[in-house]
């Protein structure tokens, strides 16, 4: 008969004899599931959608913009970043400290195995064309895989961009469209 061993050393109660022979387990298999692309918090000088709305005009507030991390402060659990189009006007720089909620990572590279490519019907933010602001948008038409291995544009259509002829479907590069944070 065997016993077990308790948490201070003791025995516990006595165990039943376990059998001699070995069970035969099936080796595992690795899972042939895709990972799902977690991205990995953004680092000082890189480039995020930032929601200043809060800062500049209250509670609720959506105005998203390109921005860039200036730090990361673990004990608030928030970031400083710098409007990316003042990165470029030394000098004239306004910081912002934003809770890292408001704080969405673009994406690194267009790389195909570093990417999420978002289906058709996807509420995201985008960045508009020709502008560092990011609208509400959602997606036409998933962005396709190049030769070279990245993602091309996503074909998207911004909300109160329409005229009387409706939406007008925009191309966007795949590295300025990220989830829009109320779609999940």
């Amino acid at each position: 008969m065997e016993f077990a061993m308790g948490d201070g050393g003791d025995f516990d109660v006595p165990q039943p004899p376990q059998p001699q022979h070995q069970e035969h387990r099936p080796k595992s298999h690795k899972s042939h599931k895709k990972k799902q692309n977690v991205p990995m918090a953004p680092q000082p000088g890189e480039r995020v959608a930032a929601n200043i709305g809060e800062v500049n005009e209250g509670p609720g507030a959506q105005e998203w913009i390109v921005a860039v991390v200036v730090q990361y402060l673990p004990d608030e659990l928030a970031y400083e970043v710098m409007d990316a189009d003042e990165e470029a006007e030394k000098g004239q720089e306004q910081v912002y400290h934003l809770p890292q909620e408001l704080v969405i990572t673009m994406p690194r590279s267009a790389l195909v195995r570093d990417g999420t490519n978002f289906p058709p019907g996807t509420t995201v933010l985008a960045v508009y064309p020709a502008t560092t602001t990011f609208y509400r948008a959602v997606v036409v038409q998933q962005s396709r895989r190049q030769s070279n291995g990245e993602y091309g544009d996503f074909l998207l259509e911004f909300e109160d961009d329409g005229d009387a002829d409706g939406l007008p479907q925009r191309p966007v590069p795949f590295m300025h469209v990220v989830r829009h944070p109320a779609a999940g």
